[in-house]
């Protein structure tokens, strides 16, 4: 059963669009952007990032919809994660506390990530004039 971690604060078939970026460092951003000029926004940053995947449009399962949708969730062990831990393993890499974690957008895409943290940060209008 996935466990809710992060409720997005707006439904996201009003999202004006999503910019997804590679931080470096083994970080990745998802900004939300959901007000008409695209000013209002929450950042979803995910640490400590192994891998991670976009599902998009017709690809998406029900599954996938219904585990995640306009929420961020911890999977908890699935099949993916068991694949990146054992990798890492073999490497001699650090596996200690990863996760697998989801986010559904309305008519998609759908992101995951075997990561170590999650983070959210609301931007709103009022605090890029401050």
């Amino acid at each position: 059963m996935p466990t809710e971690l992060f409720k997005l604060p707006f439904p996201s078939s009003g999202r004006s669009h999503e910019d997804f970026k590679e931080m470096g460092g083994h970080r990745c951003l998802l900004a939300c952007h959901y007000s008409a000029d695209g000013s209002d926004a929450v950042n979803l940053v995910f640490d400590g990032v192994e891998s991670y995947k976009a599902t998009f449009d017709k690809a998406c399962t029900v599954e996938m919809i219904r585990a995640a949708y306009d929420r961020v969730v911890d999977l908890g062990a699935t099949a993916w994660l068991d694949e990146v831990s054992s990798e890492l393993s073999q490497h001699g890499a650090d596996r200690s506390g990863l996760q697998h974690l989801m986010i559904y957008f309305d008519d998609g895409p759908c992101y995951e990530f075997v990561c170590r943290s999650f983070s959210a940060e609301p931007i709103t209008a009022a605090a890029h004039s401050a």
